[in-house]
């Protein structure tokens, strides 16, 4: 049990309890306003805080009502986060969500709704690196512990000596558990494993989301050799039969040149703001081309489907001619939108949101799960750990994290896993943010190695772990 910090609140605190309205919320509403809180709703202004508390939903209604329910409270986090700065200068503030998963954080795999709700640590997280001043938790509750245990529960966690402790859990009995590293796969009764599965084959046909360009084309690249399994490549970017005449031939270092002269002859006065779009989509064009090559010369059938992951229609009718031959997937797309949470937009979260978690949902829908032998998971250690500026992504792959573990569940002919990457070399990875992992610890990743961990993945022939961290 935590440690109580003796009365770390000031006198006569305000507390703000928003997200769902349930018998916990209510009850421990009531006793915090027994003890001398001020207690407000999600409305109430939001100046002079002493704690917030978000309550997630008891069972998600469905995918897309947990999502906005993330974005919610990260849109919340933020409108709070300078007022209980301000209070953390002279007496403790605290962020807290609170969801009631399986009293391990959704690590057991939990229905695939409340598996997204699941992504809550990570804004927590975050909200801990961008504020930490800022006393911040995530208290997942066991659907079965009464509603005034829960209260007493999270009161007890709320005064906590342990500042540091950013996420637990409270299971049936009430015991409660912290998330560590490396417990050896099928160590714990209670956590999903992936037992050893079949390598893919000539036979197989893999989806891959994001794999025309980038890591994730570069993996697909690495299958192919290693396995000679068909795939089919997802991704947004359109891709013309060819390269036009004019740009066919010329080095990339004069392509932005060529793209001028091309449109003054066709009568404009070309700026970088003209020239830029195209010449981001021959690249990716480009690339693209690149890899199909590579997938070509290594023997194996490959197949660039152009669509958006997170229309859901589509993906499907994309499909549609290859569901019977699919039987993995390898899901890799993603986007970043980095901002602090007090500048983050909803438009920011639900760009990032959308090829991650949308992009999921489309494709278990538009395979034949029966059918189904693979399923990777890109995530990152942004969702892991909590990233500075990353808030909704640290969302999304968590997120990822949990639904793997569902996914490991409800899939038992399947090896499921959630690979929580760090930064690739090479990959979406700015200067600025390279330099914050180094200070972390954490040197890119070399795509050669990201490829062979990705390779040796398919081909382990040991139970391995659903959720794991990969960093060098």
């Amino acid at each position: 049990m935590p440690e109580p910090a003796g009365s770390p609140y000031r006198d006569r605190p305000t507390a703000v309890i928003a997200g769902s309205t349930s018998a916990f919320a209510d009850a421990l509403a009531s006793r915090l306003r027994g003890a001398g809180w001020v207690v407000q709703d999600g409305s109430a202004p939001r100046e002079d805080l002493d704690l917030v508390l978000w309550v997630a939903d008891e069972a998600a209604p469905d995918w897309d009502s947990a999502a906005g329910a993330l974005r919610d409270a990260l849109l919340l986090a933020g409108d709070v986060q300078p007022g209980l700065e301000r209070t953390a200068a002279d007496a403790r503030a605290a962020f807290v969500a609170v969801t009631r998963l399986d009293g391990i954080l959704g690590y057991s795999g939990v229905d695939l709704e409340s598996a997204v709700t699941g992504g809550l640590p990570g804004l927590v997280k975050t909200l801990a690196a961008e504020a930490p001043a800022v006393f911040c938790r995530a208290i997942d509750l066991h659907p079965d512990l009464a509603a005034q245990r829960c209260v007493e529960l999270v009161l007890a966690d709320l005064s906590d000596v342990d500042r540091g402790l950013h996420q637990v859990g409270y299971d049936a009995e009430g015991v409660r558990r912290t998330v560590v590293r490396g417990s050896e796969p099928g160590a714990d009764p209670e956590l999903p494993a992936c037992a050893p599965i079949a390598p893919p084959g000539p036979d197989d046909l893999l989806v891959v989301s994001g794999g025309g360009r980038g890591v994730t084309a570069e993996c697909a690249i690495g299958l192919a050799r290693r396995f000679g399994t068909g795939l089919l490549l997802l991704g947004r970017t359109p891709l013309d039969a060819d390269e036009p005449t004019w740009a066919s031939g010329v080095p990339e270092s004069q392509l932005k040149a060529a793209i001028a002269a091309r449109l003054r002859e066709d009568g404009g006065k070309p700026t970088p703001r003209d020239v830029q779009p195209v010449y981001q989509k021959l690249v990716a064009q480009r690339e693209i081309r690149r890899t199909l090559s590579a997938v070509r010369e290594a023997g194996a059938f490959v197949e660039y489907l152009t669509v958006d992951v997170a229309d859901s229609d589509a993906v499907s009718a994309a499909l549609a001619e290859h569901r019977d031959r699919i039987t993995g997937v390898v899901h890799g797309a993603g986007a970043l939108s980095d901002r602090l949470l007090v500048d983050k937009t909803a438009a920011d979260v639900d760009a990032v949101f959308a090829p991650k978690l949308s992009g999921l949902r489309s494709l278990l829908r538009a395979v034949d799960q029966d059918r189904i032998r693979h399923v990777l998971l890109f995530s990152s250690v942004a969702g892991f750990f909590g990233n500075r500026g990353q808030s909704d992504y640290a969302m999304a792959n968590e997120s990822l994290n949990r639904l793997a573990c569902t996914l490991s569940r409800d899939l038992p002919a399947a090896n499921v896993a959630s690979l929580n990457w760090g930064p690739w070399a090479g990959g979406m990875v700015t200067p600025e943010l390279a330099r914050m992992f180094r200070e972390r610890g954490l040197e890119p990743i070399p795509v050669d190695t990201g490829v062979q961990i990705v390779v040796d993945h398919f081909a382990a022939d040991q139970p391995e772990a659903v959720v794991s961290v990969v960093a060098s």
